[in-house]
């Protein structure tokens, strides 16, 4: 697949045909899984590497927009901030659009304190349906502006509810 300027990548996708929550069909899919209708097969932390040797442009000429839903949550504090936001903010246009979605951490909180706990534990840590399936970050509304602005992203649109949805420019 030749990869060209101005691509949408829906990182993390997970697999279509059991209903994930995919973006829309201008987007190419990301996963570390092979799936029907994943386009790009790679870890995450590679992605940067795999669009390098299948773009004719340079990686930082490359995505207009990054999505990024239900995948960040998966990787441990330090190596968000010092290689996967970085590398996500390289792979992106000047102007480019990082997308996110995580769980509220605080709102997992929450759901204990109020006697959830079940269910509490179960968003915070994940289902563990496989080994990719374990969260290793609790995003807390406080923690995602922190670490975005600190990885040089400007916050354009940020809402709170049991997800924290973040819309970012390069």
């Amino acid at each position: 697949m030749k990869l060209t300027r101005g691509i949408k990548i829906d990182v993390g996708a997970g697999n279509p045909a059991e209903g994930e929550n995919q973006a829309d069909s201008s987007y190419i899919l990301q996963d570390v899984h092979e799936h029907e209708g994943i386009g790009i097969v790679c870890d995450l932390r590679n992605l940067q590497a795999y669009l390098e040797m299948y773009s004719e442009e340079k990686v930082s000429d490359i995505c207009s927009e990054i999505r990024a839903s239900h995948i960040l949550e998966h990787f441990h504090a330090t190596e968000l901030k010092k290689s996967i936001l970085p590398m996500l903010k390289a792979c992106l246009m000047d102007g480019g659009i990082l997308n996110i979605i995580v769980p509220n951490f605080a709102w997992h909180c929450r759901l204990v304190l109020d006697g959830e706990d079940e269910q509490g534990v179960y968003y915070a840590f994940g289902r563990g349906n496989d080994e990719f399936d374990i969260h290793f970050t609790g995003w807390t509304p406080k923690l995602a502006y922190q670490w975005l602005n600190e990885a040089g992203f400007e916050i354009v649109d940020f809402k709170v509810d049991t997800c924290i949805h973040i819309k970012a420019k390069k």
